[in-house]
């Protein structure tokens, strides 16, 4: 299994490809036997037709035929892999876990003063699992089957099997609450309306419909700020 490292995928506002509201279980499983347009989907923040109802005439043209899924795609179109199942885990392993969970581990970890641990991610066990067939990887809707077999006399079946629990932080409440001035704002926002990248009337439909709760447009509406406030600091525009 090749060095885990950071794919270079590029990740500037909508385009981010990390969908942080928790992976369900079966999102691998559902994968295995589909393409990797599918896998680019699932962990998209924004998909492709959203996004691209957000951009203004002009910046289409200058956009042209480039897609942010194109780099992810390419990590697993050059996988080391025998299935889809083998594309996905390995997609998961330049790009999902570097850029994404890690990433924050690290970062809350570090904020406190506390050395972090990964020890499933220890470079001999992840060879070792990557030799594994697909049924003892993935066996009735269970994954990491081989592991939790193993484990199932150390550790009661309510811990080994109970479910995934993620890092879920509460976006879509702060956008309706607190932050509900600034989701307001993006489409006004000075760094985002220099930038002439994106449609100030669509930006403002989909803030208002997500603070009045007809939708949930959290993560779009928070990549946007990400976006504007890192435009802002980094005196790009």
């Amino acid at each position: 299994m090749p060095e885990i490292q950071r794919s270079g995928i590029k990740a500037n506002g909508i385009f981010t490809l990390f969908a942080d509201i928790g992976r369900a279980k079966t999102t691998l499983l559902a994968l295995a036997a589909s393409s990797e347009e599918a896998y680019a989907s699932s962990v998209s923040v924004t998909g492709a037709a959203i996004r691209n109802s957000l951009y203004t005439p002009e910046f289409q043209r200058l956009r042209s035929d480039y897609r942010a899924e194109d780099a992810l795609l390419d990590v697993m179109r050059g996988a080391p892999a025998r299935s889809g199942l083998d594309r996905a885990q390995y997609a998961d392993l330049k790009v999902w876990l570097p850029g994404d969970i890690l990433t924050k581990v690290d970062r809350t970890s570090m904020a406190v003063s506390l050395e972090a641990r990964e020890p499933l991610l220890d470079h001999r066990l992840i060879e070792f699992a990557a030799t594994l067939p697909e049924a003892m990887r993935v066996r009735g809707g269970q994954g990491k089957w081989l592991m939790k077999q193993t484990m199932r006399r150390y550790l009661p079946d309510d811990i080994l099997f109970r479910s995934k629990q993620g890092f879920v932080t509460p976006i879509a409440q702060w956008l309706r609450g607190p932050l509900a001035g600034a989701a307001r704002g993006i489409s006004e926002s000075a760094a985002l309306a220099r930038t002439g990248w994106f449609e100030s009337g669509k930006l403002q439909s989909i803030a208002e419909a997500h603070i009045a709760g007809r939708s949930d447009a959290s993560r779009l509406l928070w990549q946007l700020l990400m976006l504007d406030k890192s435009l802002d600091q980094l005196g790009i525009l």
